[in-house]
């Protein structure tokens, strides 16, 4: 069989009626080699007990996403939507394995799950050609050591954090083996035909910087020596912010993120964003990435419509790598991140506009996440936040 991908969408509830109209989009003569599967924490519960649908596919990875999912079939995010693709491909090769997060040492345990996603596949020898991942935020950067640790630093990792609806801690994770809060999904994926990746963000360099002084873990404590809080917030003319309490600073920051600058200092500068979380009575801010001592940071600024433009750009950029390889794009898996999302969420439509423009009448899935994994022009794999990426697979006719 040649490469061949299928996609399907639903808001069906109950879970009974969601098991039926998966089963009627998804119907096929054998089983799907790999199956990608994102949908609200509601839905992805409701999929967990659908055996039925689960026996469609080899192999499964995913989980649940911010508020719903997309596909090529959608006109808009709605609530509790579930969206599935299906990648039938004999003469490719793919693995999962997944593991929980929640005791041991974290770098250890994604060593030894991609070791055994490899395993899996049943490629003597090969490397493969892309690792996509789906894990509960909190140990992203870990997770990326461990994979180097496993298969060094050139195979591009792509992926994203499963999310909930209100930052709750309600997130989940799927594989073929397990469902859970706690885990990390690993694909490996050794398609019979081209897959290339693309992660960008859609803010831009405001011109204010400061050096991280003081950092630990995922707080930084200061910026140039001074309260890390007062310097981002003097950069926004903010009022100061409560020296008695702990402030939630997620709405003021969705559009003002910082960033580090991963390529050099030209007219589009590549850079890998942190989404400030919250501010400690002693002025420290909490992202959900982490940051380093010395490391200098810079205040970032995006608006919905830039927001609303960027996932055609990221996709773009990936499907024009496949064209320039001598084939066409087939199919895509886009990650968005789901606080970009809530900061515009009468936008979708044109998220949706925007991508389709790239891939015509093409199957994709849009998955909402809470930080996002990605491979770039550096050649080095990172976590970060507000980010997007497209993972876009070739086909096998040879560009005319």
């Amino acid at each position: 069989m040649r490469f061949k991908v299928r996609t399907a969408i639903s808001a069906a509830d109950p879970a009974s009626e969601l098991e039926q109209d998966l089963l009627l989009q998804l119907q096929n003569q054998q089983q799907a080699d790999l199956s990608f599967v994102f949908g609200s924490p509601r839905q992805i519960a409701r999929f967990s007990g659908l055996s039925q649908v689960k026996a469609l596919s080899k192999l499964w990875i995913g989980g649940s996403s911010c508020r719903g999912a997309l596909s090529e079939q959608t006109i808009d995010l709605y609530p509790d939507t579930l969206a599935v693709m299906q990648i039938f491909d004999a003469k490719g090769h793919y693995g999962v394995a997944s593991c929980v997060l929640t005791t041991g040492d974290v770098r250890q345990h994604a060593k030894q799950v991609l070791q055994q996603a490899i395993s899996n596949a049943q490629v003597e020898g090969r490397a493969p050609s892309m690792i996509w991942c789906y894990q509960a935020p909190g140990h992203e950067e870990s997770i990326l050591a461990g994979f180097a640790d496993a298969v060094g630093t050139g195979i591009p990792v792509f992926g994203g954090s499963s999310a909930d609806n209100d930052i709750s801690g309600n997130w989940t994770q799927f594989s073929q083996d397990q469902y859970g809060s706690e885990l990390l999904v690993v694909a490996v994926l050794y398609p019979s035909v081209l897959i290339s990746g693309h992660f960008g963000s859609g803010y831009r360099l405001t011109g204010d910087t400061a050096l991280v002084s003081k950092a630990i873990d995922r707080e930084i404590i200061e910026l140039d020596q001074m309260p890390a809080a007062d310097v981002y917030r003097r950069w926004q003319g903010l009022p100061p912010f409560s020296p008695f309490m702990r402030t939630n600073v997620l709405s003021q920051s969705s559009f003002h993120p910082i960033g580090r600058i991963i390529s050099g200092l030209d007219e589009s500068p590549v850079t890998l964003l942190s989404h400030p979380a919250y501010v400690e009575a002693d002025q420290r801010m909490g992202l959900f990435s982490t940051v380093q001592e010395g490391e200098r940071v810079y205040l970032l600024a995006g608006n919905p419509t830039e927001l609303a433009e960027k996932a055609g750009e990221v996709v773009a950029v990936a499907a024009r790598q496949i064209i320039a390889q001598g084939q066409l794009p087939s199919a895509a898996v886009i990650v968005f991140c789901g606080g970009c999302m809530l900061a515009i969420p009468e936008k979708m439509a044109e998220v949706l506009q925007g991508i389709r423009r790239q891939l015509p009448e093409l199957p994709f899935v849009v998955t909402f996440t809470f930080g996002e994994q990605g491979f770039f022009a550096d050649g080095t794999n990172r976590h970060g936040n507000l980010m997007v990426s497209a993972v876009v697979f070739g086909s096998e006719n040879e560009r005319n």
